[in-house]
């Protein structure tokens, strides 16, 4: 461990410590409004620069997920947040006879679930929701949706400028 902690020393904001085993996960589980504040303050980030610094965060950790499972020919599966990614996991590893390593990369797609609950409340209030300048990755998850149907394929656009204004 000490000889993995030297070599990325430049690399590693902190380490931890635990008796098993630990599951990493491409958010900041932050649960409170303090625990944010605190997060920001430490990056220096005032609230001006607060979603910028989000999405660029996001991606990069989306990118790096790519990226390894790419690298270890492991695959990248979209998952629900119904299914116990544990399970799922095990049967990939069993499937493809892993018992070590990097096994699977999985992206939960409850942010559709999100989207969707975002999507039925404007149309209650008469408000179209139209999505541009989405990322490849959330788009090819909400391409692959029945969310896409349900928003309608006009209403994803490459930019802010092909926005159909009525």
């Amino acid at each position: 461990m000490n000889a993995f902690v030297d070599k990325y020393e430049d690399r590693i904001q902190g380490v931890l410590s635990c008796f098993d085993r630990m599951l990493f996960r491409g958010y900041l589980p932050i649960m409170s409004g303090w625990t944010m504040a605190q997060l920001l303050h430490a990056h220096e980030i005032d609230r001006t620069s607060v979603k910028p610094f989000l999405l660029v965060n996001a991606e990069r950790v989306t990118e790096h997920a790519l990226a390894m499972a790419r690298e270890h020919g492991r695959p990248f599966e979209d998952l629900s947040s119904k299914m116990r990614k544990e399970d799922a996991a095990r049967k990939i590893a069993e499937r493809d006879g892993i018992d070590e390593g990097l096994v699977c990369v999985f992206s939960d797609t409850s942010g559709i679930d999100a989207l969707q609950q975002l999507f039925r409340g404007l149309q209650r209030r008469d408000i179209a929701l139209v999505l541009a300048n989405v990322n490849e990755q959330p788009l090819s998850l909400i391409r692959r949706s029945v969310f896409a149907n349900e928003i309608g394929a006009e209403q994803i656009v490459p930019t802010l400028a092909d926005v159909a204004m009525p």
